[in-house]
């Protein structure tokens, strides 16, 4: 038979517990993305030789990143000031506009908060397709810019 001191112990105890399954059971983010320098090469005939949009977006919030993963790049470029508005904490957007041929000097990356979780490139095709690419744990990335797709190395 339980005492009152025992049993308030045990209830005491139920409910540390229960918190601890709740709310200790989800692990903190953990950074996605390590890019610190991007180059950009532009083919000559890059995009049918015509300019191109290219964007690094950089996301903080795990349910923007799976919905920003899952758009084309002609979905991302019609919605994207209002993708800004909208989540002006949960993106970061560096843009280039290139043409072909064009020499880009390559530029840093300053995240604007602490856990970048995710990291996709978006480019402007003429051509159908999504032209989009997430990076994975690189810390220096190459974006080739061709004639109707673009590829990531590094």
């Amino acid at each position: 038979m339980c005492t009152p001191v025992k049993s308030s112990l045990w209830r005491f105890l139920g409910v540390v517990l229960i918190g601890q399954m709740i709310w200790g059971c989800t692990p903190d983010p953990v950074p996605e993305v390590f890019v610190n320098t991007i180059h950009v090469e532009v083919t000559s005939g890059a995009n049918q030789n015509t300019a191109v949009a290219v964007d690094f977006v950089v996301v903080y919030e795990t349910a923007l990143l799976e919905t920003m993963a899952k758009l084309s790049a002609g979905t991302y470029f019609a919605q994207k000031d209002q993708l800004r508005r909208d989540n002006p904490q949960g993106i970061q957007v560096m843009d280039w506009e290139v043409i072909p041929g064009q020499v880009v000097a390559p530029r840093e990356v300053v995240f604007s908060q602490p856990i970048p979780l995710g990291g996709i490139f978006f480019a402007n095709y003429l051509s159908p397709g999504d032209h989009r690419i997430r990076i994975g744990p690189q810390t220096e990335v190459k974006v080739l810019l061709g004639p109707d797709d673009f590829s990531i190395s590094g």
